[in-house]
């Protein structure tokens, strides 16, 4: 079963897509993810991030101050991994946070 707030894109009946056990609960079931599982789901995140900043020429207007669904509709994640990334990406020193948006700190 794939719960409503873990898909973060369209899905067409009979589509094929790669995905993640999430738990196993009591009755059999399988709850699963589209995302992989905790630090592996941020860490994709950050490299997407960095393609993208790279992509934008260093800058991109979103940022905490941006809705949860433009976050969504942008990267196909939650605001809160997309926090955790950023963060993770700001401490290893790669981009900063400004007011309105991303920087990468070195293009590649």
């Amino acid at each position: 079963m794939i719960f409503a707030n873990e898909v973060f894109q369209p899905l067409q009946p009979g589509e094929a897509l790669k995905g993640y056990i999430a738990a196993i609960r009591p009755d059999g079931k399988i709850d699963l993810s589209l995302h992989a599982p905790g630090r592996d789901k941020v860490d994709d995140l950050e490299g997407q991030i960095l393609a993208e900043l790279n992509a934008r020429g260093g800058y991109w207007p979103i940022g905490d101050h941006s809705p949860a669904e433009e976050i969504r509709s942008e990267l196909g994640v939650s605001k809160r991994t997309f926090k955790q990334a950023t963060g993770a990406l700001f401490r290893k020193q790669k981009i900063t946070i400004e007011e309105k948006g991303l920087r990468l700190i070195e293009p590649i």
